[in-house]
């Protein structure tokens, strides 16, 4: 890739700034900041950001990333398989889906000063907890309308309420603000435009945790911002229909093999897959029956069912897949839909279309970020810098574990070095789709996580066993009829730790209230009220108790192990001398 723009471009005018030491004029100025690696990436590749010595100082949390993103799904490949026409929304993060990491260093002498993992899934875990009201993070990042990370289920053929299933909450009309770019249903050729989203850099340098100062970035030595792309799963969605998923099993909802708990439902949340009739052997078309008293063009654009994809036709004698070349709205209550070749027999009660979910891969479900610059708030003091100076902010370290399926004692060592340690959060992952995240798609899985209470995890005790003294004195069972109190406490007072007030503890609607569904973690503060926690030598466990094995999940599909990822929160100084930069954790 080429270097477009060497230097930064003066984007707006002056604005008087806060309480910042300004110029008598109070002068502050946009500045937008062009990639110096290109400015179109896939997913995996790094955009890189040089914030220049020359700023100066900026006001961060002013400042703000600008993503232009294209649905580029079906571009790279033109195999008959692929889907050349795929709705795509954004992850349940937004635009921030796209960020898997974010590593910071000091341009001049190359340290680095501040690594994030995991940036997709800690933005969206915080989304759900800080905020009460999302209208503006939907507006401006692209989230959709319920960002939760579960919500319940019922199995009406075993009688079973109360399940804690992955969100499927968002209808057709809840996902405007994150979904990609329209497509038409009357035409092979993608008519992908890209769509703008706006986000701010969540990170300590830049005070996402603490007070508002200015960023020192002359005296830093200028900063190297790597932003690190995340993969097609975990930054992308393909909507889900239902309301809810009655039945079935994870496998019957990917291969969409059943005729309930699929991704592309009939359009009216129901989730179940679309019937289809008059199918006639050596004829290539078939129809789709909605009910009548329903806008047809609408329903059928909540189906999936597009010119130009691949489908697969459910007929006694096994299924068929199609590539659709036409479709024809006939009155108010069904559609005719023309495949590329002949049936080979005729259809019966049992007959369903979906789209063909099998053939999505890493290389037909794709996007493309075809523009994007960091639109920095440069602050002019008017003073001259100081010679010397600690810069202080608050981060997270991440550390990784993996919970052995047969496993019933699980001690956690979280080796960290944290001197100025705040509090620790503990989420868990299901690594059947974070290994594969194409299988994330239809179903957020990625975001979800994995909760106490749900069927097959058998989660029971959990304590924290720090400078070897049990924290709390008992362990609590954090299962949602257990000690749920407890542990949602014990996560407010975590986040009241590193600034972040707690406005939302989930869902409390119908039988939500039975299980967790904001990203279950169980959490530890370790200091308040302005003091910190010495982790150094502290050895910190986290330990964990399990009534049996790892069974099988709400949809009967087995579990594996799981992945247990805690996050650290802690101060970090950068001491600022004539020698150099000296990060103190």
């Amino acid at each position: 890739m080429s270097n477009p723009v060497a230097n930064p471009i003066v984007e707006s005018s002056t604005k008087p700034v806060g309480n910042a030491p300004v110029q008598a004029q109070g002068q502050s100025k946009y500045v937008s900041i062009i990639p110096e690696n290109g400015q179109n990436y896939r997913a995996g590749q790094k955009i890189i950001y040089n914030l220049e010595p020359e700023l100066g100082f900026i006001k961060a949390r002013d400042s703000y990333l600008v993503f232009d993103v294209l649905n580029n799904s079906g571009r790279n490949t033109q195999t008959q398989a692929s889907q050349k026409n795929l709705k795509l929304e954004l992850g349940q993060a937004g635009i921030s889906s796209l960020i898997k990491r974010v590593n910071i260093y000091s341009k001049h002498s190359g340290q680095l000063l501040e690594s994030l993992d995991n940036y997709n899934q800690w933005v969206h875990t915080q989304f759900q907890y800080e905020h009460d009201d999302i209208t503006n993070i939907q507006n401006l990042e692209g989230c959709p309308k319920y960002i939760e990370s579960k919500c319940s289920f019922q199995n009406v053929a075993s009688n079973v309420a109360s399940r804690s299933i992955n969100n499927n909450k968002n209808v057709m009309a809840d996902i405007e603000n994150n979904r990609l770019s329209a497509i038409r249903n009357d035409t092979q050729a993608p008519t992908y435009t890209s769509t703008r989203f706006i986000t701010p850099l969540r990170c300590g340098i830049f005070r996402h945790w603490d007070d508002e100062k200015l960023v020192p970035v002359l005296m830093l030595g200028g900063l190297r911002i790597e932003i690190e792309l995340a993969p097609v799963g975990e930054a992308l969605t393909i909507h889900y229909t239902g309301g809810r998923r009655v039945g079935g099993s994870v496998a019957d909802a990917v291969t969409a093999n059943n005729s309930q708990g699929h991704i592309f439902g009939n359009g009216n949340g129901s989730g179940q897959l679309i019937q289809v009739t008059n199918v006639a052997n050596n004829q290539p078309t078939f129809r789709v029956n909605f009910p009548t008293g329903v806008d047809t063009t609408e329903r059928l654009l909540a189906t999936g069912l597009v010119v130009g994809n691949m489908v697969r036709v459910s007929l006694p004698g096994g299924p068929v897949d199609k590539r659709i070349v036409s479709m024809a709205v006939q009155g108010t209550a069904n559609v005719t839909i023309t495949c590329d070749s002949n049936f080979d027999e005729a259809s019966n009660a049992n007959s369903f279309v979906h789209l063909l979910i099998s053939s999505l891969t890493a290389q037909s479900v794709d996007y493309l970020i075809t523009n994007t610059e960091f639109r920095i708030l440069k602050v002019s003091t008017g003073q001259k810098p100081m010679a010397n100076m600690n810069y202080e902010f608050t981060t997270y370290d991440l550390f990784k574990d993996t919970i052995p399926t047969s496993q019933l004692n699980f001690n956690q060592e979280v080796t960290s070095i944290a001197s100025k340690a705040l509090a620790l959060f503990t989420i868990f992952d299901d690594p059947r789709y974070t290994t594969n995240s194409l299988l994330s798609l239809g179903s957020n899985a990625v975001y979800a996580g994995v909760s106490a209470g749900e069927v097959g995890v058998n989660f029971n005790d959990v304590v924290y066993f720090i400078n070897n003294k049990m924290m709390p004195l008992n362990a609590y069972n954090p299962n949602p009829k257990g000690d749920k109190v407890i542990t949602l406490n014990e996560v407010v007072k975590a986040w009241s730790s590193i600034g972040v007030q707690c406005k939302s503890l989930g869902s409390g609607e119908y039988a939500d209230l039975d299980i967790y569904t904001n990203r279950f973690m169980i959490a530890r503060q370790l200091a308040r009220d302005g003091s910190v926690f010495n982790l150094q030598n502290a050895e910190p466990q986290i330990r964990l108790t399990f009534t049996a094995p790892r069974g099988v999940d709400a949809h009967n599909i087995a579990r594996n192990n799981i992945n247990m990822l805690s996050y650290v929160f802690s101060k970090q100084i950068i001491s600022i001398s004539d020698s150099g930069l000296e990060i103190t954790k």
